[in-house]
């Protein structure tokens, strides 16, 4: 879509479009980072089109993060369910 500031910041304005309803826009830093700045998502079919509306801001990589965690832990009471033989999808839980 083009350039935008967001906070002092330059930003590229992306759009996409998913059809038939929903549209996204994001605005990433024009820069070395890509950092997002902004995501709005609309739902074009849904009543009243409601939309989302995320900013973000005030990124910071100094903390550091442990794999562990990053490992799914389920909800208390939940069972894995098999998949079907040949499915390339991973299991679902119920």
């Amino acid at each position: 879509m083009g350039d935008a500031t967001i906070d002092g910041i330059r930003c590229r304005h992306l759009f996409f479009i998913q059809s038939p309803d929903l549209e996204m826009e994001l605005w990433v830093e024009d820069n070395d980072k890509a950092l997002p700045r902004r995501l709005i998502v609309t739902y074009q079919t849904l009543p009243g089109r409601p939309r989302y509306i995320g900013e973000l801001s005030n990124w910071d990589f100094s903390t550091q993060h442990s794999d562990t965690e990053f490992v799914f832990q389920p909800p208390a009471g939940v069972t894995q369910v098999q998949r079907a033989t040949g499915s390339s999808s991973p299991p679902s839980l119920r």
